[in-house]
């Protein structure tokens, strides 16, 4: 069945948030002689051609905004072949922080690679990045750079080992992952290890994803419930100079 009708009606809600009993409302007005199990067709289609994204449970939303895709850089795909060819079983994701200077107001040049490895790979994967990388990065833990932060200010190159969150959101297969914009935003507001991005500097980086990028919020929601007080968080949002649409009451 094509849904170039239904996509029609949608947008003339771009704004607004929907509830499900509302999508299949404007669904029977479209397919008139249509039943649940057609409407369920086409609700996977619309979320697998990300036409709409998921606010919450039974909650969507329009997607009238490009899905964040990260650009991996040379660097990055270096370290991360090593660790593929060394330890193909690790679950690991590798990033590199100047990505967000896309959002910030204050252009950082104290940026790094983060390698995060579930916790009983970190000490193999620190060795292996010693031995491979030294001569080029200093190598640490989160822990190390986050009580010590003063003595690395000046250090050009370097690279953060830290614990990977069980069920975070990335995108891509077994251990060739990348990060979400979903990810990065929650571990901005949680983590010490990236103080240089809170206060002021975060609200400008949240409000700038939040109007250039389509946010899946429901998966957001889900990653910062696993990693901080959800409903302090919902309110932090809720106070965010973006759209109503992307609002969560707490």
């Amino acid at each position: 069945m094509k849904y170039a009708e239904l996509i029609e009606e949608l947008k003339k809600k771009s704004e607004e948030a929907l509830e499900r009993n509302e999508l299949y409302d404007i669904y029977v007005r479209v397919y008139t002689n249509e039943h649940n199990r057609s409407f369920e067709n086409a609700l996977s289609y619309l979320k697998g051609e990300h036409i709409i994204t998921e606010l919450e449970k039974n909650k969507y939303i329009l997607v009238t905004k490009k899905v964040y895709k990260y650009t991996i850089t040379d660097e990055v795909v270096r370290i991360k072949n090593e660790i593929q060819r060394e330890y193909p079983e690790v679950d690991f994701v590798a990033w590199d922080t100047a990505v967000i200077n896309e959002f910030t107001l204050h252009y950082s040049i104290n940026n790094y690679i983060v390698v995060e490895v579930e916790r009983l790979g970190i000490e193999l994967i620190v060795n292996l990045l010693k031995e491979k990388f030294l001569k080029k990065y200093t190598i640490l833990t989160h822990n190390i750079l986050s009580d010590n932060r003063g003595l690395y200010l000046n250090t050009e190159k370097f690279i953060v080992v830290k614990p990977l969150i069980q069920k975070a959101p990335l995108v891509g297969k077994e251990n060739k992952r990348d990060i979400t914009i979903e990810k990065v935003m929650v571990d901005l507001y949680k983590d010490r290890l990236y103080l240089q991005y809170q206060g002021e500097e975060l609200k400008i980086i949240y409000e700038n994803i939040f109007d250039k990028y389509d946010i899946n919020m429901k998966k957001l929601i889900n990653y910062a419930s696993l990693r901080t007080d959800i409903e302090t968080y919902k309110r932090y949002i809720y106070e965010l100079s973006i759209p109503n649409k992307y609002k969560l009451e707490g």
